[in-house]
């Protein structure tokens, strides 16, 4: 039992990796978290928090 789990962890990660060398993945990542970073920089700017 514990083979086949481990089995298809290792093919569920070679499918992460496999998506990961997909250009539309980190282009996708961007556009999420480069507006929370520029988001994230003003309100610590406007609130003086740091």
């Amino acid at each position: 039992m514990m083979i086949t789990f481990r089995s298809v962890a290792m093919k569920q990660l070679l499918s992460d990796f496999a998506a990961m060398a997909q250009p539309g993945y980190w282009i996708a990542l961007g556009l999420l978290f480069i507006p929370y970073g520029v988001g994230a920089f003003f309100l610590v700017r406007i609130c003086h928090c740091m």
